[in-house]
């Protein structure tokens, strides 16, 4: 695996986007500065907090193959800067802003991969751009989405999708 550590700067430059997108809270910016991120493949970015310093990796890989490390966080495409499933659920949590709670018919066109319509409600608020989205009833992060300003782009993984999805109601549930 090649990699490249990002610099304080760089590092700084892409948790001021994401701060400023998802109004992340102030205790989480600090806790993701205290960590590593590095460049890796073409346009990914992954997050590391482990003990082991990733500038010794090279080294390392001379012994033995190291064909990945820390957390997949995030991707740029299209223009755009792109939250892993694992990174919205790690900013998800923290954001206070583009973040939308779908209906449950919203939730079974997501799942089916179908391009997603917003009522006028859902987009209030809301920036073009990559915005997390979570499930109505416990609010737990099913992904993100691009929104273009009318829509939601599916970015559903294929291997998330099904080809028929009820969304049932367990009696007694909200």
């Amino acid at each position: 695996m090649e990699f490249k550590i990002l610099g304080r700067d760089e590092k700084k430059k892409i948790i001021e986007y994401f701060r400023n997108f998802y109004d992340l809270e102030e205790k989480f910016i600090k806790e993701i500065m205290s960590m590593q991120l590095f460049a890796s493949g073409k346009e990914k970015i992954r997050i590391y907090s482990g003990a082991l310093d990733l500038a010794n990796i090279p080294k390392i890989q001379k012994e033995i193959v190291v064909s990945n490390a820390g957390l997949y966080l995030i991707k740029n495409e299209n223009g755009y800067t792109r939250l892993s499933f694992d990174g919205a659920t790690m900013f998800g949590k923290y954001a206070r802003k583009n973040v939308v709670v779908l209906s449950e018919e919203q939730v079974e066109d997501l799942f089916l991969g179908y391009t997603l319509l917003f009522e006028e409600e859902q987009k209030k608020g809301l920036d073009k751009g990559f915005i997390i989205l979570k499930e109505p009833r416990h609010k737990e992060i099913l992904g993100v989405g691009l929104f273009n300003g009318n829509e939601l782009l599916n970015y559903l993984p294929k291997e998330r999708r099904i080809s028929s999805f009820e969304y049932h109601k367990i009696p007694g549930q909200k």
